[in-house]
């Protein structure tokens, strides 16, 4: 209920069934050798059912390791809609609530969550935006290519386009996705700057602004390195 209150198409119509059925029509794919993350924006809603919705993940997908589960605030990205939507959204804190319950969960399911996105993000140099990376690419309707998936109306976030025949021609703007930098002085003494890279919001270099965003790895730490251990242990 609380999915198709958040996301719906065009005629207001829901999308969890037909998302759900894609999902388990692929788990049932076994020679399919592609990962799989599943991404969940919380909301304040979903946040109080939190627990059904871990279980039902765990129950349809748990069991394969191609599927892993990526936990996100629902944020304010832009536009005018958003502001229908802003008793909803999360702060910081209430991101930290979301790690509890699934700590809590992982301790009562017979076999813990795939937190392979979120782990990943405390290795070295992997928790930078996609947007700075040279393999990653948004691939738009009409055949455009992006970098950043916040604003598809920056002509510098447009890096190219596929042709007739599927080729990729990028244009001068991809190379500025990626080009060197220099450390922003909030990064300069932080722990977490192996990490990222200084390079959480590569879109904010790109305009020549400063941007205040950074990993919720970095900022809830001692938790994720216990959702870890739970996971560790498990497979050991």
């Amino acid at each position: 209920e609380e999915h198709d209150n958040q996301r719906v198409l065009a005629d207001g119509s829901g999308t969890h069934k037909q998302i759900v059925s894609n999902l388990l029509d692929i788990r049932r794919t076994r020679g399919l050798d592609v990962s799989f993350m599943i991404r969940t924006n919380y909301s304040k809603k979903i946040l109080a059912r939190m627990d059904q919705y871990l279980r039902f993940y765990a129950e349809n997908f748990g069991d394969d390791p191609r599927f892993s589960i990526y936990m996100h605030m629902a944020s304010d990205w832009g536009g005018d809609r958003v502001q229908d939507f802003a008793d909803e959204m999360m702060g910081y804190d209430q991101y930290r609530d979301i790690l509890n319950n699934v700590k809590s969960a992982n301790l009562s399911l017979n076999r813990p969550l795939n937190l392979g996105l979120h782990h990943s993000n405390l290795d070295c140099g992997t928790s930078f935006c996609y947007g700075g990376r040279k393999n990653s690419i948004v691939i738009g309707s009409d055949g455009l290519l992006y970098k950043c998936t916040a604003d598809f109306t920056y002509e510098k976030n447009i890096v190219g386009r596929i042709d007739e025949q599927g080729n990729l021609l990028l244009n001068d703007n991809y190379a500025l996705w990626l080009a060197p930098h220099e450390t922003p002085k909030k990064c300069e003494n932080c722990f977490y700057g192996a990490c990222c890279l200084s390079m959480s919001c590569p879109a904010t270099r790109v305009r020549g602004t400063e941007s205040d965003i950074c990993s919720f790895e970095k900022s809830n730490m001692g938790l994720f390195l216990e959702l870890y251990d739970r996971q560790l242990f498990a497979v050991l």
